[in-house]
C-alpha cells in the first residue's frame, strides 16, 4: 500500500468505511499506542460494531465483489457501494444468520478463489455470480471463510501461485491450476492444505526470481501473535507443494499462534 491509495474497510454489520492513507496520521516507535479515529462523527462506528475486513486501492474497480464468512458471495457496482457507504447503508444483506464480510476484491478480474479456516478452496467465475448474490461454497459445521483471491485472466498459462498461511506458522505455496474452476457455485470446497487454522492466502506469483528488476527483496510473510510477537519468514522459504499436506513449518507457533499474517514485498 502507499500513502496515496485508498482504504475500504467493512464491519461485522456489513458497513463500508473509505479513507486516504495519507489522512492517517504517522505515529512514531516512541509514542504510546493511541486509539485510531474517523475523519468526523458521522463515520464513527456503532455500538458493536467492528473492523472484520480491509483492502487499499491505488485505482478503484468498477465492480467489488464480497464473500462472507458463511460463504454468502456478490458483486457489487463501485458507484452503488460508494452511494450505500455515504448513506451509511449496508453494502450488502446475507441470507446467513450472525454472517459478516470476509474479504473484498476486484470484481473486474476473471475467477474468484476462495478459502476456509479448515483448509478448502473453491474457484468459480465471478461472472456466475447471481445478481442478488450466490452461495459459493457448503461450508463443514465450525468452518468459516477466511480469505478470497480474484484471479486475473491474463496470468501467463493460468499459473499463478497462492501462498497459504495458518495461524500454527505454516506456509504452503500451491499453483492456481490445483483448483479447478467450476461452472456452478455451491457444494463442498476442494481439500487444499492439511490444516484447521488457516489465516490467510497470498497471490504469490510476484517472487523475487519472477518479478521485475525494481523489486530488491524477496517478499516476506509478517506473523502477528497472541503474545505480541513480531516474525517474518521469507516466502522463499516456501517451496511449491504439490500434494495436500500441512505445508512448511517458517515458526513454532504451537504455544503463541498468530492472530494475523500479511505480506511485506
Amino acid at each position: 500500500a502507499r500513502a496515496g491509495d485508498e482504504m475500504l474497510l467493512l464491519t461485522n454489520m456489513g458497513r463500508g468505511f473509505r479513507r486516504m492513507l495519507a489522512d492517517i496520521p504517522a505515529q512514531s516507535a516512541d509514542q504510546p499506542a493511541s486509539k485510531g479515529q474517523w475523519p468526523s462523527a458521522e463515520e464513527e462506528m456503532a455500538p458493536g460494531e467492528r473492523p472484520t475486513t480491509v483492502i487499499t486501492r491505488s485505482a478503484p474497480p468498477r465492480f467489488w465483489t464480497i464473500i462472507t464468512q458463511r460463504g454468502y458471495v456478490q458483486r457489487l457496482v463501485r458507484v452503488d457501494c460508494d452511494q450505500k457507504i455515504a448513506r451509511g447503508d449496508p453494502l450488502l444483506k446475507s441470507p446467513f444468520r450472525h454472517d459478516a464480510p470476509a474479504a473484498i476484491v476486484s470484481g473486474d478480474k476473471h475467477d474468484l478463489l476462495v478459502f476456509t479456516r479448515w483448509g478448502n478452496a473453491v474457484r468459480f467465475s465471478q461472472r456466475t455470480i447471481e445478481t442478488h448474490g450466490s452461495t459459493a461454497l457448503k461450508l463443514e459445521p465450525g468452518d468459516q471463510v477466511v480469505a478470497a483471491l480474484a484471479l486475473d485472466a491474463s496470468a501467463p498459462n493460468d499459473s499463478s501461485e497462492i501462498l497459504i498461511a495458518t495461524a500454527a506458522g505454516y506456509g504452503m505455496r500451491r499453483l492456481s491450476t490445483h483448483i479447478q474452476s467450476r461452472t456452478r457455485l455451491g457444494g463442498a470446497g476442494k481439500a487444499i492444505i492439511q490444516a484447521h487454522d488457516v489465516l490467510a492466502v497470498f497471490d504469490s506469483s510476484l517472487s523475487a526470481n519472477s518479478a521485475p528488476q525494481r523489486v530488491l527483496r524477496e517478499p516476506e510473510l509478517l506473523f502477528v501473535t497472541y503474545g505480541g510477537r513480531l516474525l517474518f519468514a521469507p516466502t522463499g522459504d516456501v517451496p511449491l507443494h504439490e500434494r495436500l499436506s500441512s505445508g512448511t513449518q517458517l515458526h513454532d507457533l504451537s504455544r503463541d499462534p498468530a492472530v494475523a499474517v500479511t505480506m511485506i514485498r
